[in-house]
């Protein structure tokens, strides 16, 4: 039938011939290769942190929560979790031909639903669509003739890291299989006993020189007890003494005193005489005068008379 047709139509067959070369080289010339094509994998990544939590307590207060609210979505098929130090990782998988887009709102809407009812030191979720845009898009093997493995990682970490970390669109770029060098320190048991040995020899010099000390001190100390508890009973011995004492000036001031009024009562009562006999002084000095006064007259009278007799 084909040939029939090429036969008796030998320049549509050579027009359709041409056109699917035209094409095919139009198509080859715009394709791009892909070696990760886009795929919609039917995973969902669920990451809640909870900080300075046990994996036990991130289980009981976000894992099972999450599980449980996730669980009833349409279309999931298995769920995997797992509890750590500090946070919770969900990976749902979904039944194939699932809807992603619709299944990540579903899932978006579930975490709303419960995240109100968390402490608030757990973190928001954060959600991931597993996929192959999230796996590296290159990975490189690096040698170095004439180096060894150690010589190969310290120019891949100081020379190739910077650099394609430097070109543009790059996002990150992490290492694998490269060495690190270390020392490894191997203490010898018996040094380490002889070491002991004379720190140990050392401490207990140090020790009983510490116990002599001791020992001199609390002699001492028991020496300056037994002189206070001397000291105390001279104390206590002075004490009543001067007690007595006080007993005794106490009675001769009191003593003093009543004497004191008794000899104030003496020396009013010598008073009282001195004022009385000072009165009757007086009344004899007064009569005294008077006789005197009378004297004179008797004598002026006297004279008066003998001169009139002679």
């Amino acid at each position: 039938m084909l040939s029939k047709f090429s036969v008796k139509k030998p320049m549509t067959v050579f027009v359709a011939v041409v056109l699917v070369i035209v094409l095919g080289i139009v198509a080859f010339g715009r394709m791009t290769p892909d070696l990760l094509p886009n795929l919609d994998l039917p995973y969902q990544l669920i990451l809640t942190t909870y900080p300075g939590q046990t994996p036990e307590t991130v289980e009981m207060m976000v894992t099972k929560p999450l599980e449980q609210s996730v669980s009833v979505i349409d279309g999931v098929k298995r769920i995997n979790s797992t509890s750590y130090d500090n946070y919770s990782v969900l990976i749902v998988e979904f039944e194939d031909g699932t809807n992603m887009d619709t299944a990540t709102i579903n899932v978006r809407s579930a975490l709303d639903a419960i995240k109100d009812s968390w402490d608030d030191s757990v973190g928001s979720p954060y959600m991931l669509k597993i996929n192959p845009n999230i796996l590296p898009v290159a990975m490189t093997a690096v040698d170095y003739e004439g180096k060894d493995r150690l010589a190969i990682s310290d120019f891949v970490e100081n020379e190739i890291l910077g650099k394609i970390e430097g070109i543009d669109g790059v996002a990150s770029v992490s290492t694998t299989g490269v060495l690190k060098e270390k020392e490894n320190i191997v203490l010898s048991q018996k040094k380490l006993d002889e070491l002991n040995k004379k720190i140990n020899a050392a401490l207990d010099d140090q020790f009983a020189e510490a116990e002599d000390k001791l020992s001199d001190a609390k002699s001492e100390l028991e020496g300056n007890i037994s002189a206070a508890e001397d000291g105390a009973a001279v104390i206590d011995s002075s004490l009543s003494e001067l007690e007595n004492q006080q007993g005794e000036v106490a009675k001769k001031l009191a003593d003093a005193k009543k004497q004191a009024d008794n000899g104030q009562v003496q020396i009013l009562d010598a008073k009282m005489k001195l004022l009385d006999q000072k009165t009757a002084l007086t009344v004899t000095k007064q009569q005294l005068e008077q006789n005197y006064q009378m004297l004179l007259k008797l004598k002026q009278t006297f004279d008066s008379l003998m001169d009139r007799t002679a």
